[in-house]
């Protein structure tokens, strides 16, 4: 009776567990520790799919700040061309906690909330295309990606247009905008891109990047995920 009950148990986990790992898929780059944060606002297409995502730190080109570079693919898991507009962004994220003072004082265990974890304070960001940061627009201490989300859902902001090509299509030649490059083959569009942040007196860097992608003909939001670094990057 116990071995059954135990073996039960085994197998229970061993299905659970697959679960766990897979929700929170490792990303390339020059740190691979950083994970993917899923979080509820996520949404997906089953038209394509995104593949070989990969993050790099560097130093900017005009010697002014650091950049982000990205690279991914996304892939056409239909036999038609796929018409998007594509929105990035990436910012750097914190909350109202005095981690100094906390060293010392800690936050009292039996109060349930805590008002200082709740607060969402945007300290720089940018963008493709580029667009405003956060200045009192929007929902008190809301998320920059849930901003950026409500935006492009409410028609305020026009992504950059892509299409993922069908399987009988050919190659088409390499589109450029400010900050991001396109390759285009059957089935597969590869896209490059750098966001950029000033040098800054605590030398802090993004510590969160969303990718956001529109239906070209309907306007309506069918893609959002939302990446979150959670260690610091070295430059490359």
């Amino acid at each position: 009776m116990i071995k059954h009950k135990m073996k039960k148990i085994i197998n229970t986990i061993l299905f659970v567990l697959p679960l766990v790992i897979y929700s929170q898929d490792k990303v390339s780059g020059n740190n691979s520790n950083n994970k993917v944060n899923i979080p509820l606002i996520s949404q997906l297409d089953d038209r394509f799919y995104v593949s070989a995502l990969t993050f790099f730190k560097k130093l900017s080109t005009n010697g002014a700040g650091q950049e982000l570079n990205i690279s991914f693919e996304l892939k056409n898991r239909s036999e038609k061309n796929i018409n998007l507009d594509i929105v990035m962004v990436a910012y750097h994220q914190t909350d109202g906690v005095d981690k100094s003072q906390r060293r010392f004082i800690q936050y009292p265990t039996w109060r349930e909330k805590d008002p200082e974890k709740l607060e969402i304070n945007t300290l720089f960001q940018d963008s493709i295309p580029p667009m405003e940061p956060t200045k009192g627009e929007g929902k008190e201490n809301e998320n920059e990606f849930e901003r950026v989300v409500a935006l492009c859902t409410d028609g305020k902001i026009k992504g950059n247009s892509l299409v993922i090509k069908g399987i009988n299509t050919g190659n088409v030649p390499v589109t450029k905008y400010e900050k991001m490059t396109m390759m285009n083959q059957p089935l597969k569009t590869m896209i490059f891109a750098k966001l950029n942040v000033a040098f800054n007196e605590d030398n802090k860097f993004f510590n969160n990047f969303g990718l956001i992608l529109i239906d070209s003909q309907t306007k309506k939001v069918v893609y959002t995920q939302l990446y979150h670094f959670t260690k610091p990057f070295k430059i490359q």
